[in-house]
């Protein structure tokens, strides 16, 4: 079992040790009244970066329309607007799993589960309702996968910025792109006519950053790839490391709007 979708074991290479059980068809929590039934913990919009958001592109996936509709997107990928935050706000905590005001575009209603399953960001795979190996926890608070939440979106936001920097764009160009305020011209420059073709040549991209390539950028060891442990903090910013040619540095991550 892998501690993230099955569309990122191309790039991370991680196995999960726990014997960890999840079985979202029949839904504990929803049993429990903590979550409403049809709605379950997929009352989030969560970020899917640029290189997933051109692959589902690219497969014409059904409810990538809707998502594009109801979120923020640019070539760092996509985010939930700010409206959309304030509101869920507004609803305040409670209304986790219980609001269908909330509910997450690539839902599905007609099989009761998440769409994109096996193209799922971080933020979800990581997600555990109830952890069997720390069952104290509150629902999604398990330290363990809090951490592998933590790590994952770096990775997401990492592999955002190089496709871009592969791409030939630049620190202060990419560092629009993660602003509110920005233009639909400031941020998509060159591609403001064909967006969807860009974050597809993307993906393709993103496909040719190898493991080793992502450990180098990680700062790390390939065989420590994305393990979760208590030593790497997410304010470890993933700098290139001092064995990194000049000619081979990669651009700072911006800061993640949300």
């Amino acid at each position: 079992m892998s501690r993230y979708s099955q569309f990122y074991s191309q790039w991370l290479k991680t196995s999960e040790p726990r014997a960890e059980k999840l079985d979202c068809g029949n839904c504990r929590m929803a049993k429990a009244g903590v979550y409403r039934s049809d709605l379950k913990c997929c009352t989030y919009f969560p970020f899917l970066p640029n290189f997933t958001v051109g692959f589902l592109l690219e497969k014409n996936h059904p409810n990538l329309h809707l998502a594009l509709q109801s979120g923020r997107l640019t070539p760092l990928g996509l985010f939930p607007t700010r409206q959309s935050l304030d509101h869920k706000k507004s609803l305040g905590s409670s209304a986790f799993g219980q609001s269908d005001e909330l509910l997450c575009p690539f839902f599905s209603s007609s099989f009761g589960g998440c769409s994109i399953w096996n193209t799922r960001p971080a933020v979800c795979s990581s997600f555990f309702c109830h952890s069997s190996t720390e069952p104290g926890a509150a629902p999604g608070k398990s330290l363990y996968w809090q951490r592998a939440e933590e790590q994952g979106n770096l990775f997401e936001w990492t592999l955002a910025h190089e496709v871009l920097w592969r791409k030939g764009f630049t620190q202060s160009e990419i560092e629009k792109m993660a602003k509110e305020d920005s233009s639909h011209k400031e941020i998509w420059i060159e591609w403001a006519a064909k967006p969807h073709e860009l974050l597809i040549e993307l993906y393709h991209v993103a496909t040719k950053v190898t493991p080793q390539e992502l450990s180098l950028l990680f700062a790390m060891e390939p065989s420590e790839s994305m393990e979760p442990s208590e030593s790497m903090e997410p304010s470890e910013s993933m700098e290139p490391s001092e064995s990194m040619e000049p000619e081979e540095s990669r651009l700072t991550l911006t800061e993640r709007p949300c």
